[in-house]
This record gives structure tokens, sequence and C-alpha cells, in this order.
């Protein structure tokens, strides 16, 4: 192993072997000697990358025993099907609960009016954290056109996603534009999402169109992919 951060590529190594499920629940991780003689590093190496994987509630440090997992199963995570995307939502609304962290009218961000210039200079903007069994997991960003943004107050939109609020208001959807990447938590999105800052998460961008080609919204998920998992069907013509 090689780098500034030696504990992080350990920590790395280790949190996708339990995504690969080489380790399952319960299991026990190798001791910290083996580690050690593996992964050709100190014992203080060791013990910070094991810190991280505890502090995000992956594993299970005790004390003259040893470390074990405690990572959610992949059949556990909650999961998001966007090849039937209203079905999947109105799952999570039944399957999750809501935290409101922001609401209000303001400038649309640069990132966004690059995508879609055609968004307007200002837009409702709200930000909810959604939490599976007491869990945060994503971090939700929604940015609403001013055609729509009167009608979706706080208590309209309550649980709902954007996306069946404004199904609810007669908006008729017929494109989702989708752009993919990752980004490493901050110290708000790992105070949110109980992960540690530099931690990978997956970064959806979303941008919702009508049947007559406008916009309605926009949605930004920031994903723990430890226990939310994105599936999708594409067909072949």
């Amino acid at each position: 192993m090689s780098g500034l951060s030696r504990h992080y590529e350990l920590y790395v190594e280790l949190a996708n072997a339990l995504r690969e499920g080489t380790y399952l629940a319960g299991d026990a991780l190798p001791s910290e000697t083996a580690l050690m003689r593996r992964f050709q590093v100190s014992r203080s190496t060791v013990r910070k990358a094991l810190k991280r994987l505890e502090q995000e509630g992956r594993v299970d440090r005790r004390h003259g025993s040893g470390t074990y997992v405690t990572a959610l199963l992949d059949g556990e995570r909650t999961q998001f099907n966007l090849s039937s995307m209203l079905e999947s939502l109105r799952g999570l609304e039944a399957t999750t609960t809501t935290q409101w962290l922001s609401y209000g009218r303001q400038p649309t961000p640069p990132r966004l009016l690059k995508l879609a210039p055609e968004f307007g200079a200002a837009a409702l903007h709200y930000e909810r954290l959604r939490r599976s069994r007491g869990q945060g997991f994503a971090l939700v960003s929604s940015f609403v056109k001013p055609k729509w943004s009167d009608k979706l107050t706080k208590q309209f939109v309550g649980n709902r996603s954007t996306v069946i609020a404004l199904t609810n208001l007669g908006a008729d959807f017929s494109i989702v534009q989708q752009f993919y990447g990752a980004i490493v938590a901050d110290r708000r999105h790992a105070r949110h999402l109980g992960v540690s800052i530099g931690t990978a998460l997956l970064q959806v961008t979303s941008l919702f169109r009508e049947t007559s080609g406008h916009i309605t919204h926009s949605e930004e998920w920031l994903v723990r992919p430890d226990v939310h998992s994105v599936h999708s069907i594409l067909e072949v013509a």
C-alpha cells in the first residue's frame, strides 16, 4: 500500500470486502496483527481504518474479542428501481421517513443552469434527509420551477417525493434525464448521513420534463451506497 493516507487505503479495502460479501454480518474480521502482516502497515494504521468503519456502524469492535461485522446485508438495503420509478418512489414513501433541512426560494445554482439554461434565475429549493430504520441514507436536494413552486408547501409535500407531489398537482411526466457521479462526504454530509468525512457517496442528478418538454424540477441525491442500491433495466431494441 502506498500514498499519504495509508489508513484510508486500508479502510477502502475493508469496506469493499464488506460490500462484496467477503465478510457477512456477524463474521469476525482478521485480527489487527493479521491485517498488519497482510497489508504491511502499522498497528495505528489498522486501528484508524477500523475506527472509521466502526463510526459508520459497519463493524463492532469488542475489547479482548475482536472486530465483528454489523454492516447491512444487500438484502436489507433500501432499493430503488429506475425502470419503475413511480412505483419505487411510492415504496420509499411507505418505508422511509423524511427530515426537512431547508425550504425557500433562492437563485438557481450555476451547475443546474449549465445542464438546463431554461430553468430560470430563481427557484424554490428544499433539502430533506431520507431515513430508513432510523438511519439517514440519502440527502435529497430539489429545485422546482416557479410554475409549480407556489403550490408545493412543506405541508403538501410532506413525506412524498417531489415527483409524486407534482403528479398529484397534474404534472404529466415523460422524460427524466439522469447524471451519475460520486463525491466525498464533507463535514455536513458526514453529520447527516452518519459516515466519516471523505466517505464516497453516490451522486445522482435528475431533470424531470413533462410531455410538453418543459422542465418541472431537478433533484440531486447524495446516497450512502452501503445501505441503498439503485437498479435499472435497459431494453435494447
